[in-house]
C-alpha cells in the first residue's frame, strides 16, 4: 500500500472548489426568496426581500470573482487518477465540467446584465444591485452596468427579460449539470471505489486508504 498520496488536487483549487460548492449553498435559496419576495407591501417581506436580494448579489460577485484562480488553478492540475479514466469517460468528465464552468461564468454575468438593463421607471421598485450592503447602481455606486438601461417592458431584444430568461434558463442547465458531476463522482466513490472524489477532499501526501482485499491478506 502506498504510504501517501501525491497525486491529487493542489489546496488552492480544491480550496476554491469547496467555497464554490458552499457560494452555491447560499445563493440558490437566496435568490427563490428574492423572487418570492418582490412586489411585496408587507413589511417584513420587503426587509426579507432586502436581505435576500443582498446575500444573492454578493454571492454571485465573490462567485465572478474567483472564477478565473479557479479556472487557471484547474487547467494546471494533473490528479493521476484523472489520466487513468478510459478515453470516453474521461471525455465526458471533461465535457461535463466545461460546462459547469461556463455556467458558473455566465450566470452572474447574466445576472448583472438583467438588473443593468431596467431602466428608472415608477412602476417598479428602484433597482439596487448589492455588494456587502452597498448599492452598485447608487450614488457613488463602484459596479457598473454592463447592459444598456431600457424601459423594463421595451420591445428591444437585448432587453431585462431576454436577460433574465437566459439567467433561469442557465439555472436549470447548471442544476442538470451539476446532478450529473455530483453522480459520477458518488459512482467512483461508492461503486468504483477509485480515488477521484478522495482527490478533492483529502490533500497530497494524505495516508491512502488501505485496499481491503490487501488487508485481509496481512492480518
Amino acid at each position: 500500500m502506498e504510504a501517501g498520496r501525491e497525486t491529487g488536487w493542489p489546496r488552492l483549487t480544491r480550496g476554491i472548489h469547496w467555497l464554490t460548492v458552499l457560494g452555491i449553498l447560499v445563493i440558490v435559496p437566496a435568490g427563490y426568496v428574492m423572487t418570492d419576495t418582490y412586489f411585496t407591501q408587507d413589511p417584513a417581506r420587503a426587509a426579507l426581500h432586502v436581505t435576500a436580494s443582498q446575500v444573492h448579489h454578493t454571492t454571485g460577485f465573490l462567485l465572478l470573482l474567483v472564477f478565473v484562480p479557479r479556472l487557471l488553478s484547474r487547467l494546471r492540475a494533473r490528479p493521476e487518477a484523472r489520466k487513468r479514466l478510459p478515453a470516453l469517460e474521461r471525455f465526458g468528465a471533461n465535457l461535463i465540467q466545461a460546462l459547469l464552468y461556463a455556467i458558473l461564468l455566465a450566470l452572474p454575468l447574466t445576472g448583472w446584465a438583467a438588473l443593468s438593463s431596467i431602466a428608472p421607471d415608477p412602476q417598479i421598485p428602484e433597482v439596487k444591485i448589492w455588494f456587502f450592503g452597498h448599492d452598485g447602481f447608487g450614488e457613488g455606486g463602484l459596479i457598473p452596468r454592463i447592459a444598456r438601461p431600457i424601459a423594463w417592458n421595451s420591445e428591444e431584444f437585448f432587453r431585462y427579460k431576454m436577460f433574465g430568461t437566459l439567467h433561469r434558463g442557465l439555472l436549470i442547465a447548471g442544476a442538470v449539470t451539476l446532478t450529473l458531476h455530483i453522480a459520477a463522482a458518488l459512482r467512483h466513490h461508492f461503486m468504483l471505489k477509485d480515488e477521484i472524489l478522495r482527490d478533492m477532499i483529502l490533500p497530497k501526501g494524505a495516508p491512502a486508504a488501505p485496499d481491503a482485499s490487501r488487508a485481509g491478506e496481512s492480518g
